[in-house]
């Protein structure tokens, strides 16, 4: 075993767009499941339709800014529909309820009923590039030595880790916030904060949505990295 190498690869793993992607996802679930207890086993689904629904926008025409706008308001919908029914039952339910519905949406997504929008088993490709048409970034590779990227994905890294930065700062704000400070009696105490008038049922809402929207970003980043998608990506 070559240390070195080994060394090497864990860098690019740590600082690569996988990694961005997960501490995305890791913010958004921290603020369904850290902030407000809620047990969501089916996240991937608010990465699956946040990535979707902007990969559909730009194949119909859709400007790249507004397609990104489309796909997060995919994912306040999904968590709507998703927590409306759901959210008054036991925590162990509702994650029982968010398996279901992110298996469901990925058998959607296959199926030939929406072929001509989802591009069924094979994917959709090439929908990132007017993001990467605005890389300001020279061709070439930038690094050191091994630990090397290209500009396109030295572009999306830069993209990606800003994003990661204003999420954290975003979810540490709103935890110091009075809401956040009803979340977070909701989760040690549910009882009591209805007791003192907390709608819990809104919190809980606003926190399944909330952290859809960031996964929603964590699956577009994950997705634009290969400018390709299909459910099993």
């Amino acid at each position: 075993m070559d240390p070195v190498q080994v060394l090497e690869d864990a860098t690019r793993a740590a600082i690569g767009i996988s990694a961005i992607s997960y501490a995305l996802a890791a913010i958004g679930l921290n603020i369904q499941w850290g902030y407000a207890g809620l047990l969501n086993f089916g996240y991937v689904g608010s990465m699956l339709v946040g990535s979707y629904g902007t990969a559909i926008a730009v194949k119909q025409g859709v400007p790249f800014p507004l397609a990104v706008l489309i796909g997060v308001l995919c994912a306040v919908a999904l968590g709507a529909l998703l927590g409306i029914p759901t959210l008054r039952l036991r925590a162990e339910y509702l994650a029982i309820v968010t398996i279901a519905v992110s298996e469901i949406l990925r058998i959607l997504v296959r199926s030939r009923v929406f072929d001509q929008y989802t591009g069924g088993s094979s994917g959709i490709s090439g929908f990132g590039d007017t993001f990467f048409d605005w890389n300001p970034i020279s061709p070439g590779r930038y690094g050191i030595g091994d630990v090397n990227f290209n500009e396109r994905t030295l572009w999306l890294m830069l993209v990606g880790w800003s994003m990661v930065v204003l999420f954290s700062v975003y979810a540490w704000l709103i935890k110091r916030s009075p809401w956040g400070r009803s979340v977070l009696a909701m989760r040690d105490d549910e009882t009591a904060s209805r007791a003192l008038g907390v709608n819990t049922f809104v919190l809980k809402l606003q926190c399944l949505i909330l952290g859809g929207v960031v996964g929603a970003f964590a699956g577009l980043v994950l997705s634009l990295d290969s400018n390709f998608l299909d459910p099993s990506y």
